[in-house]
């Protein structure tokens, strides 16, 4: 159930990727000990990413975030994770931050299996212990998902925030008759992947959110195939405003999940 076997080009016609990807590439220099990389993802394509370390011992999280976000936004947010005892390791998608290249949504998949093993050889070099987590923000969550069906076997655990893996609606953007081969194997295949998940998963979601409905989230989280699922509502919050009206539960369903699985 390798990720990298799916054939998602599909969804690389340009009336989904340009509701999909908002790209910017904005950036500012890290502070103290906060880290730049710039990963190789294909022959002349890197992607930028920025590094909040911890504590060597602690857990470390790789981030895949949202289509309006960029690494270095994180700058903030990242003491949540901080507070939750973990390091966190937040990348770009191509054409964010200081990445290169244009995004889509079979490179952006391919990436992440790039991005997942540079960041594990990178804490092996660093002699962190972790262990390791996947986690994505809203968009960011396809690239989790894909990281965890593919690589489980060395991942403590799967964190989705705000969002859904489904591709169906995007896939309804293309006006293609639901019943054709091409579509019917690609949702096929799609859906063996999310149930081939068996590691621990936490899904974190603002009950008011209307970009992506805590139905999606819900279906998201019960097309995996773990049998350790928890599903973490944040009341009154919305898509954006998580960490703002629920921070402290935010922080603490985190640090839970994060603890009861590092053992």
């Amino acid at each position: 159930n390798n990720t990298d076997m799916i054939d998602y080009s599909i969804l690389d016609a340009p009336e989904i990727t340009n509701r999909m990807f908002y790209p910017e590439s904005m950036w500012w220099p890290p502070e103290n000990t906060v880290e730049d990389h710039r990963i190789p993802v294909d022959s002349n394509v890197s992607i930028s990413a920025r590094y909040y370390p911890s504590e060597p011992s602690f857990p470390a999280i790789l981030f895949f975030h949202g289509n309006g976000e960029i690494s270095c936004q994180y700058d903030m947010m990242s003491r949540y994770y901080t507070r939750a005892e973990a390091g966190l390791f937040v990348a770009d998608f191509r054409g964010y931050g200081l990445s290169s290249g244009t995004p889509s949504f079979s490179s952006m998949i391919s990436d992440s299996s790039a991005i997942f093993m540079y960041f594990e050889s990178y804490m092996a070099t660093q002699e962190l212990a972790g262990p390791l987590f996947v986690m994505g923000r809203s968009l960011g969550c396809h690239s989790a998902v894909a990281v965890a069906a593919t690589y489980q076997d060395r991942i403590a655990g799967l964190i989705t925030e705000s969002g859904s893996a489904s591709i169906e609606r995007s896939l309804q953007r293309l006006g293609l008759p639901e019943n054709s081969p091409q579509v019917e194997t690609l949702l096929d295949m799609h859906r063996e992947k999310l149930k081939s998940i068996s590691i621990p998963t936490l899904a974190i979601h603002g009950a008011m959110d209307s970009m992506v409905s805590i139905d999606a989230a819900t279906e998201l989280l019960e097309s995996i195939g773990s049998e350790n699922k928890t599903f973490q509502v944040i009341p009154k919050a919305g898509h954006n405003d998580l960490l703002m009206l629920g921070g402290e539960q935010y922080t603490e369903a985190l640090a839970k999940f994060i603890h009861e699985n590092s053992k």
